[in-house]
C-alpha cells in the first residue's frame, strides 16, 4: 500500500533528503524542493523510486529485510486519532506506529505509518509483503 499522506514520506526518513541536503544548504530551497516532491502525491513515487533504487544497488541485502513497528505519540489538536496504550509513558495515548523495513546493516529501504495499529504481523501480509514484490517486478522486468 502506498503511503497516502506526504508527511509520511517527508518525514519518515532523514537519509531519504540526503541527496536534497547535500545539493542544497538553503532551507528556502530545500523547502521549494520538498512541496514540489511533496506535491499532487509524489511523495509516495519519490518514496517507491528510492527504495527501488536502493535495493537496485544492494541486491544481496534485499533478500534479508528486518521489520520493526516504532510508536509515534501525538500531541497536536489537528486529528482525533484512536488512543493506544504506550508502553514508554505508561498511559494510553494519542499515536501512529510506523513501521521500518531495513536492511541487515540499518539501512531503511521504506516506513509505512498506521494510525490504526493492526499489528506487525498484518502490516507485513497486507502493506509491507505487496510493496517488496512490486519493487522486485520493477527490478526483474527492467533488468
Amino acid at each position: 500500500m502506498p503511503i497516502a499522506d506526504h508527511h509520511q514520506t517527508c518525514h519518515s526518513s532523514l537519509i531519504q533528503l540526503r541527496p536534497l541536503l547535500v545539493e542544497s544548504f538553503d532551507a528556502d530551497r530545500l523547502r521549494a524542493k520538498m512541496e514540489v516532491l511533496c506535491a499532487n502525491g509524489k511523495a509516495a513515487q519519490w518514496s517507491a523510486d528510492l527504495s527501488e533504487g536502493w535495493m537496485q544497488g544492494n541486491p544481496e541485502q534485499a533478500g534479508v529485510l528486518y521489520v520493526d513497528g516504532h510508536t509515534r505519540v501525538y500531541n497536536g489538536s489537528q486529528s482525533q486519532l484512536p488512543r493506544h496504550y504506550v508502553a514508554r509513558q505508561k498511559l494510553c495515548l494519542r499515536d501512529t506506529v510506523d513501521f521500518w523495513v531495513n536492511a541487515m546493516d540499518g539501512q531503511p529501504f521504506f516506513a509505512i505509518n498506521k494510525a490504526v495499529d493492526p499489528g506487525l504481523i498484518k502490516v507485513i501480509e497486507d502493506d509491507i509483503v505487496p510493496r517488496l514484490l512490486i519493487s522486485f517486478l520493477a527490478m526483474t522486468v527492467g533488468h
